[in-house]
């Protein structure tokens, strides 16, 4: 990353003024428009820390080295429709955009969190705040970095807030350099595969949602030894693994649907679609949404954990993967009016989809983040539509990280899944490796 910093008092050369949105900038800046309320389209991500919560003059100072260290901070969204687009906020303060939320004692991680998320973000400012989160416990407290999702994607969460918790410094937000069209072979190889996306999925869910049950968040780690085990004596990669633990997850979470004889609707497993990281490798931008879509199937037809392993990794074809990340590059890369253009057009096509799991993987910053020794537990909140529910992977070199959120779903039925996906990690890794 680039440690060059943006203060106030020194105008930095590689600084870009404005930066055009991507599609997936303008789709989510719809979304937010249409949502009921404004936090089911931010982003955020989350810290749980051991001690007493900071001062409000240590948080000031925290903030106002995180925004030296991170300029992406300083950035809004102005404009309309295709003349929208990132600039520096000319009024920016740093500490208007700090929070101290008390809540009472005894609440929960997941209470606090609503309580916190749920408080509006101005609009009239870069839409993001730091929320110290205290009171719930004596001996912890919470830190919350929250941006509505037009602001960055999932990744670009993460990072930042790393650079609120560590000295790490992310580069001047820059545009992207424009990819060019995909060759005839590649849209033949990546167009059909989208276009099966319409079709009606499995029947994947243990119950019926209903509206009465608002959003349900958990987040948890599994065992890293358990997944280098696997890796060992198969040559799976991290994600590969990942895969095939949700798809026996699922399994295992509805039984019924996948029992035999499997009905013609159930036996080529769930076909969903997993977000993949597009940013150009030399130019990596925390600003915006850089992310495409990934065609997946979740082998949850297969009984055995093995097989729904080795299915996965002969489906999952790196020219694929490099295939549809060149069509995406293409275009998030895409001029403004046609950006524009394409994403009022997916905006609309999305309402005809079938609602489905959502997967996020993402490979974090090295070894998960510590704070005195201490790990954090990260987690986010995601915007669903399409999507029923999202299951998010974070894999750092020490831990993998799960996050669960659903929508209109029982509470206890999230959490049951919650607790069967570190279940189905171990039933893979007993099947190849046993005991020992």
């Amino acid at each position: 990353m680039m440690s060059a910093l943006f203060r106030d008092d020194v105008r930095d050369d590689n600084e870009h003024d404005r930066l055009p949105l991507t599609v997936g900038d303008h789709l989510l800046a719809l979304h937010a428009r249409k949502v009921k309320h404004a936090s089911h389209a931010q982003v955020a991500m989350v810290a749980r820390l051991p001690g007493p919560v900071p001062s409000r003059a240590e948080g000031e100072r925290l903030v106002r080295e995180a925004t030296d260290r991170a300029p992406v901070l300083r950035y809004r969204v102005a404009g309309t429709a295709w003349r929208s687009r990132f600039e520096p906020d000319p009024r920016f303060d740093p500490v208007r955009h700090l929070d101290l939320v008390r809540v009472p004692p005894g609440r929960t991680m997941e209470q606090c969190l609503r309580e916190a998320l749920d408080r509006p973000l101005p609009a009239d400012r870069p839409l993001w705040s730091l929320q110290f989160v205290h009171g719930h416990a004596p001996d912890e407290h919470l830190v919350c970095l929250r941006m509505e999702h037009t602001m960055g994607d999932g990744m670009g969460a993460l990072l930042i807030l790393a650079a609120f918790l560590t000295p790490q410094s992310l580069p001047v937000p820059a545009p992207q350099p424009r990819a060019g069209f995909p060759p005839l072979p590649v849209l033949r190889r990546t167009l059909p595969p989208l276009l099966q996306g319409a079709r009606l999925p499995a029947r994947w869910l243990p119950a019926k949602s209903s509206r009465r049950h608002g959003l349900t968040h958990h987040d948890f780690a599994l065992d890293a030894t358990l997944y280098q085990g696997i890796k060992d004596r198969t040559g799976a990669t991290t994600a590969q693994v990942s895969t095939a633990v949700l798809a026996g997850a699922l399994r295992a979470w509805a039984p019924r649907h996948w029992g035999a004889p499997l009905p013609r609707r159930q036996r080529h497993g769930l076909r969903t679609g997993m977000t993949l990281n597009v940013r150009h490798p030399l130019h990596p931008s925390v600003l915006g949404n850089h992310v495409g879509m990934l065609p997946l199937t979740l082998p949850c037809h297969e009984p055995d954990p093995l097989r729904r392993l080795q299915h996965v990794m002969a489906h999952a074809d790196p020219r694929e993967k490099d295939d549809y990340r060149r069509l995406c590059q293409y275009i998030n890369t895409l001029a403004p009016v046609p950006a524009w253009l394409l994403s009022r057009t997916v905006r609309w096509l999305t309402r005809l989809l079938p609602r489905n799991v959502g997967v996020t993987m993402m490979r974090g910053p090295g070894t998960c983040p510590t704070l005195h020794g201490m790990p954090l537990s990260l987690s986010g909140r995601v915007v669903l539509r399409p999507a029923l529910g999202v299951v998010g992977f974070v894999a750092f070199r020490d831990t993998v990280t799960v996050t669960l959120t659903f929508e209109h779903m029982p509470p206890a039925e999230v959490g049951r899944l919650a607790r069967l996906l570190p279940h189905a990690l171990a039933e893979l890794h007993d099947r190849l490796c046993g005991t020992d």
